[in-house]
């Protein structure tokens, strides 16, 4: 019982990666949002940008995160805080001449459901 309330603490703040746990299959699945204003500094994130871009981007270039994790990582993103929080370091380490907004969006994927982190 005491390691099911460390896990269930852990993850509110953000230091329990939740699929370990309970959310695995609950379809309350959230994915990334990536809006970015120039790709002029790294011609290879052309080809992850979407055709149709998210209401949160305003007109900026969204990027397909997913297919950009496979061919990246070889394995898709599993969004939560933790995970989050990590990419968006990495993501600036490897694409520091961007300028690039972030969004956790989370099922139904509207507007009023996405967070900028910033």
């Amino acid at each position: 019982m005491i390691i099911l309330f460390v896990m269930l603490i852990s993850n509110k703040f953000g230091y329990w990666y939740s699929y370990f746990s309970f959310n695995f299959y609950n379809g309350n699945s959230k994915k990334i949002i990536l809006c970015n204003e120039n790709f002029d500094s790294y011609p290879e994130l052309k080809k992850f940008k979407r055709k149709k871009t998210n209401l949160n981007c305003n007109g900026y270039n969204q990027i397909d995160t997913h297919k950009w994790a496979i061919n990246y990582l070889y394995v898709p993103i599993n969004v939560d805080v933790f995970t989050f929080k990590e990419f968006k370091k990495a993501w600036k380490k490897k694409y520091p001449n961007t300028k690039t907004h972030f969004f956790i969006s989370s099922y139904p994927y509207e507007k009023e459901n996405t967070l900028e982190i910033k």
